[in-house]
């Protein structure tokens, strides 16, 4: 085979490059890759050890450890050494707390405790305990609700606003909701919120597999004063949130789950403020009006919400994080539009709120806020059976919602 000079020329050049250059560059390139190799690597044990020490500081010593059959580990931690308590405004009242985490508030039936299945080992936390379900490393940069500009938020709900509120409640059923990708969440949940303070407290259950590690719908609690910016999180993941409760976990499974067109599973929540204290109880539980005082927002947290409140909201929200710009196919509540109603749609009824304090009322000159119907809908009423209701979710994506 005969080659131009052309050619031939061309290829010498090449094994000069090859040969000389190159090998002086790949050193250069070399080095530059050992540099950022070394650069990573300190950044990532800087990561590494803030992330411990976040896990120590949430991660309280136990004095016992309760594995769960649904796979969480709770441990048993002595009440005054939760995370609420590192709060310097908070120690003071460690004493006084400790007489409200009595026995008296551990009374609570059977229907409460079939909906949290850690119970299911047969063990409990010891007097002077409660019970934290132990947050994993992975769960960490989760704790908080803060939404980044690519975010998109879908929230369906029926709300109140203007009066003083000193409390809410209502009784929210439980579904296991699909969740397109693992960061997204999907929540059923009540809304306790001062507008122009921007605080809100928030509490029903979640599914969210990245901040949980699995997609079982789980109770939560939330809190925020700077409407999510930089403040609060869920559960105990931060000082805040005071739990009393030996008995209900926040951040454990809830279940059954209701089916669609079977049995209906649902659950009581309460918001109420202690005029004593100005503290936001919140109460949960399961059938006829049975409570269990699960903690507290303390007063020192807030500078109108400690206070009253003036917007309460029921209903759903769905957080989207689908990278092609299409909507998430994230359902909420079942995944039904509101209006196939009972026994399909998510609802949330007995929907009651205090003006007066431990004097609730239904709710009145209540409206609605759907912003996406054809992703997720919400409808709402007043009957015998469900009192002041609402049915609400939705599929997502669909041919309508594209």
């Amino acid at each position: 085979m005969k080659f131009s000079s052309q050619i031939m020329s061309f290829i010498l050049h090449f094994i000069f490059l090859v040969t000389f250059i190159c090998p002086i560059y790949s050193l250069e390139t070399s080095n530059h890759q050992v540099n950022q190799t070394l650069r990573f690597e300190k950044g990532s044990q800087k990561l590494n050890k803030t992330i411990k020490t976040l896990l120590q500081q949430i991660n309280k010593p136990a004095i016992k450890t309760i594995q769960s059959p649904d796979g969480d580990i709770i441990d048993c931690v002595l009440f005054h050494k939760q995370p609420a308590f590192d709060l310097p405004v908070l120690k003071g009242q460690i004493s006084l707390d400790s007489q409200e985490n009595s026995e008296g508030h551990d009374q609570i039936n059977n229907s409460t405790l079939n909906f949290q299945p850690w119970h299911l080992s047969g063990e409990f936390c010891p007097n002077g305990t409660i019970p934290i379900r132990r947050t994993k490393e992975e769960e960490i940069q989760f704790g908080r609700k803060s939404i980044p500009f690519h975010e998109r938020l879908y929230e369906v709900v029926t709300y109140v606003q203007g009066a003083g509120y000193h409390g809410a409640k209502g009784t929210i059923n439980v579904w296991s909701p699909r969740v397109e990708n693992n960061e997204e969440s999907s929540s059923s949940k009540i809304w306790v919120q001062s507008l122009t303070a921007k605080e809100s407290i928030e509490a029903g259950w979640q599914v969210c597999p990245k901040r949980f590690g699995d997609s079982r719908p789980r109770i939560f609690t939330y809190w925020t004063v700077d409407a999510y910016k930089g403040t609060g999180c869920y559960n105990l993941q931060c000082p805040g949130f005071v739990q009393t409760s030996r008995k209900v976990v926040p951040g454990t499974v809830v279940a059954p789950v209701s089916v669609i067109g079977g049995d209906q599973y649902d659950f009581n929540l309460k918001f109420e403020q202690d005029q004593k204290n100005q503290r936001w109880w919140l109460e949960y539980g399961a059938g006829n009006e049975n409570y269990e005082r699960v903690g507290y927002w303390p007063f020192s947290l807030f500078k109108e919400l400690n206070h009253e409140a003036n917007l309460i909201q029921f209903g759903g929200e769905v957080v989207d994080l689908n990278p092609t710009g299409d909507h998430t196919s994230t359902y909420m509540g079942s995944g039904q539009f509101a209006q196939e109603l009972a026994f399909k749609a998510a609802y949330i009824k007995s929907m009651k709120v205090a003006i007066n304090p431990y004097s609730y009322i239904d709710l009145l000159d209540n409206e609605n806020i759907e912003a996406t119907p054809d992703c997720y809908s919400i409808v709402g009423g007043f009957n015998k059976n469900y009192e002041s209701y609402i049915f609400f979710g939705g599929p997502g994506r669909n041919p309508k919602c594209p």
